[in-house]
């Protein structure tokens, strides 16, 4: 069947779960979260098996018992997106995906929706620059136009607190350097969403990014714009905690 007819077959929950294998992560419980919200774990369970048998996922070890699906190649045809996209994920992508994912589909906060930062170039020239294209940016709907909230999630992987701060007020540097935030200042705010495998170590790498801020980027931007949050995402210490013995034991 060609990639085309296998596409139209699709019903846009379908396409709406392989847009999901392809940007974030699939698994049923992210999958429930975000298409089956009022419906039980067997209807997102049914819909993966339906994409599975047409060719289009296929499955993968998580964790434990646990699964995850990533596109076939009829999967990425029918997506029109690269062959890549159907590889195994290696273990920080995982990590990252599963984070990720979590953030979106899961969690009890204010909406958040992903944006593609290549699409605000007019706005915001700095971020043409590619490697900011991967990064999961997102906005925060408010109650109040002015108070939209932009933000950017980051994945602790279980690094050294000293060196994941690091990369994290880099990248806050340059943001803040490049002029990214400084249009309509009065107007817009950063939030960096911290995602980490321990509560306690989630609430101690915010303090420190906190205090980087307020101690290394003596701004105004860095001082009344950046809000620094932290999440810890369930089941993610599975992934990250025993990634990090198996490291340690090579």
């Amino acid at each position: 069947m060609a990639a085309s007819d296998r596409r139209r077959q699709l019903t846009d929950r379908g396409q709406a779960i392989l847009l999901q294998a392809y940007e974030d992560l699939v698994t049923p419980e992210f999958v429930l979260q975000r298409h089956f919200p009022d419906q039980t774990i067997e209807a997102a369970k049914s819909e993966i098996r339906r994409l599975c048998k047409a060719s289009l996922l296929y499955s993968l070890p998580l964790a434990g018992r646990q699964r995850y699906y990533r596109l076939t190649r009829h999967g990425a045809r029918a997506m029109q997106v690269h062959a890549r996209h159907t590889r195994p994920l290696k273990r920080q992508g995982l990590v990252n995906r599963f984070a990720v994912s979590w953030f979106f589909n899961v969690r009890e906060l204010s909406q958040c929706y992903r944006f593609d930062p290549s699409d605000w170039v007019d706005e915001f020239p700095a971020l043409a620059n590619r490697r900011y294209w991967r990064r999961p940016f997102y906005i925060r709907e408010t109650p109040r136009e002015d108070q939209t909230r932009f933000g950017v999630v980051i994945v602790d992987h279980g690094a050294s607190r000293r060196r994941l701060t690091s990369k994290i007020t880099d990248l806050l540097a340059e943001l803040i350097q490049s002029g990214w935030l400084a249009s309509k200042e009065s107007q817009r705010r950063l939030t960096l969403a911290m995602l980490s495998f321990n509560p306690d170590r989630a609430e101690s790498l915010a303090h420190i990014v906190q205090r980087h801020l307020k101690t290394q980027l003596r701004t105004r931007v860095a001082q009344g714009m950046i809000v620094v949050e932290s999440h810890c995402v369930p089941g993610l210490d599975a992934l990250a905690v025993n990634g990090l013995q198996h490291r340690t034991e090579k």
